[in-house]
């Protein structure tokens, strides 16, 4: 979110638990995939949908491009420097500060939270994330319930 913020001039927001929205769309995603043994490794991915000018019917709705969000090209050479100088900043924080102020920034930038949302066959209001990154769920019958992976879908999206 950061870096398009820095090399498109978009005002990205995040949706729990991976993905980045403009305007209610999904314009970029990260996957992690870790495993804690003897070597701890990490694979992380990142996609963000640049000059996409046109989406098929069935993500029409749901994705959206820099292009389409600015009407501006941003070539991969311009965006992937602030990528990285983003990933490293907060990498850094994370290392030597803890995840707390991942947190805050991620709660700060947060469309999910004070939202009705269903995920992993909870619904309720999506009021906070954790100390871990789970979702924080107030559900139907006032409980507050703890997600740590799922799709998620919104009420009226």
């Amino acid at each position: 979110a950061e870096a398009l913020t820095g090399a498109a001039g978009l005002m990205p927001r995040l949706k729990w638990p991976n993905d980045v929205l403009v305007g209610g769309r999904k314009v970029a995603g990260i996957l992690l995939e870790s495993r804690l043994e003897a070597a701890p490794l990490v694979v992380l991915g990142i996609g963000v949908n640049l000059a996409q000018r046109m989406f098929p019917a069935e993500l029409a709705g749901r994705a959206t491009s820099v292009w389409l969000a600015t009407g501006c090209l941003v070539e991969r050479d311009t965006l992937l420097p602030a990528l990285l100088d983003t990933w490293d900043h907060w990498r850094w924080r994370l290392e030597r500060e803890g995840f707390a102020p991942v947190r805050e920034r991620w709660r700060a930038l947060a469309d999910t939270l004070g939202r009705t949302v269903t995920v992993d066959g909870v619904t309720g209001l999506a009021v906070d994330v954790d100390t871990t990154g789970a979702l924080v769920v107030d559900d139907a019958e006032g409980r507050r319930r703890r997600i740590l992976a799922g799709d998620i879908s919104e009420a009226g999206r």
